[in-house]
C-alpha cells in the first residue's frame, strides 16, 4: 500500500530535478528488488554487507536479538542476488573510511565533468 505512493514521489522529484537542470538525481531504495525493481534507474547501486555483518550492526544499533534480525533478512533478497543484479557494488563490511573511498572512486568512475 506505501509502495506505489513513494515511487510515485521519487518520479515526480525526479522529474522536477532534470527539468531544473540536474544531470545526477540518486534516491535510495532499499527494498528495491523486493518492490519488484520498478524504480526506473541508469544505474543500480548496491551497498552490501555480509549477513555477520548485518546481524552485528542490527545487535549493536538497534538492540535486536538474533531471532528477529534473522527474520528479517529472510524476508529480503538474500545480499548475493542482490549483488548478481546491480550495476555497481559497494561492500560496506568496513569502516566509514573504507565506504568513503569506494563512493568517491564511484563519483569519479561515473560522474566527473
Amino acid at each position: 500500500m506505501l509502495h506505489p505512493g513513494v515511487l510515485a514521489e521519487l518520479e515526480s522529484a525526479r522529474a522536477a530535478q532534470s527539468a531544473a537542470g540536474a544531470n545526477l538525481f540518486l534516491a535510495e531504495v532499499p527494498l528495491h528488488y523486493e518492490i519488484g525493481g520498478t524504480v526506473s534507474a541508469d544505474l543500480i547501486i548496491v551497498v552490501a554487507a555480509s549477513p555477520e555483518v548485518q546481524k552485528r550492526r542490527l545487535m549493536e544499533r538497534r538492540g535486536l536479538d538474533e531471532s528477529i534480525i534473522d527474520k528479517m533478512l529472510r524476508a529480503q533478497w538474500p545480499i548475493e542476488a542482490k549483488v548478481e543484479r546491480a550495476n555497481v557494488v559497494i561492500w560496506n563490511d568496513g569502516d566509514r573510511s573504507a565506504l568513503e573511498a569506494q563512493v568517491l572512486t564511484l563519483a569519479r568512475q561515473h560522474w566527473q565533468a
